[in-house]
């Protein structure tokens, strides 16, 4: 496959308007091959508090969610005479304390109470990612292939 996308046979999307994201894909994945950005629309209205102890399924199905709304959007792109093949990468990141999933600050006085309720414990970092291989001919999808996974990471502040 680096062999398709160095040579611009697959359209490699990352879905995410996230800076760090963008600059993790570029300088930790794929160095010189160019990728497009199409952020997804998908709506982050999950009740967290469903998952509790589930934090890896959550962040699986937002993942899985969002790569639904890039796929969309990237169809509702393309004509009938387009043939290629699309590769995007969407992925959602949340932490969690004991089984529950944190909410992002709000402001800079909710930032410093979050820091105090992780201090001195270990709480965990988890992502989820999806990559969805598309092959599109004539404008339609002839072959789909999702790949959908977490990775979790023990942070200790002291």
């Amino acid at each position: 496959m680096e062999r398709q996308v160095k040579s611009g046979k697959l359209r490699v999307v990352l879905g995410s308007k996230s800076e760090q994201r963008r600059n993790l894909l570029r300088t930790n994945l794929l160095h010189n091959v160019p990728f497009e950005v199409l952020a997804s629309g998908f709506k982050e209205d999950y009740d967290k508090k469903e998952y509790k102890n589930r934090v890896a399924v959550y962040v699986e199905e937002y993942a899985r969610q969002k790569a639904v709304d890039v796929e969309q959007q990237l169809m509702d792109q393309l004509t009938e005479q387009v043939t290629q093949q699309l590769l995007s990468l969407t992925s959602d990141t949340v932490i969690s304390s004991e089984g529950t999933i944190l909410e992002k600050p709000t402001s800079p006085d909710n930032a410093v109470d979050t820091l105090l309720q992780l201090s001195d414990r270990t709480h965990q970092v988890v992502t989820g990612v999806s990559l969805v291989l598309l092959k599109v001919e004539r404008g339609k999808v002839v072959h789909r292939q999702q790949s959908v996974l977490h990775e979790s990471t023990d942070v200790t502040f002291r």
